[in-house]
């Protein structure tokens, strides 16, 4: 696992549209890099995260144990990437929660076999929405997934890969 301090994981004095967008991309690094401190700073401890279609729901420590143990049992951070783009903010200033939403694509291959042209991989795109609440982590205003639904559109590949 990759641990670092809080002060050399925040950016202070960003907009906070800026803040709300380092959410997502702290939220994401921390599930690629299996760091469960970075992750502290991205969800709130109250988070709910929803698959869908499905119904299947998960909590904070639920979420990070569904990282750890589905994903990082199995991968290394370079076999598993999860890129995100097209990210749109909800957000009135004064307030301090909002929402975004964003694109994402989620490539996982088996340990060690990212590299390998011709291995099974699994690779999953969809729509995120999330609710965000703003926080403090160390003296940083940052702001903090509380509800998280990836709504899956397509996958494609070996599914056994995540297992």
């Amino acid at each position: 696992m990759t641990s670092s301090t809080s002060s050399n994981l925040l950016i202070p004095n960003l907009s906070p549209r800026e803040a709300i967008t380092d959410a997502i991309y702290r939220a994401v690094t921390a599930i690629d890099s299996n760091d469960a401190e970075l992750w502290a700073t991205a969800a709130s401890k109250d988070i709910t995260f929803e698959f869908k279609p499905g119904d299947r729901a998960l909590d904070y420590d639920a979420l990070w144990a569904f990282v750890t143990n589905k994903f990082h049992a199995h991968f290394l951070v370079q076999d598993t990437t999860h890129i995100t783009s097209n990210i749109r903010i909800f957000y009135t200033p004064g307030q301090t929660t909002a929402r975004a939403t964003f694109h994402s694509m989620n490539q996982h291959y088996n340990l060690g076999t990212g590299g390998d042209l011709g291995a099974p991989h699994f690779l999953v795109a969809g729509l995120s929405a999330v609710d965000l609440v703003q926080d403090t982590v160390d003296g940083v205003e940052v702001w903090k997934f509380r509800k998280w639904v990836l709504n899956r559109s397509w996958v494609q590949g070996d599914f056994s890969v995540l297992q």
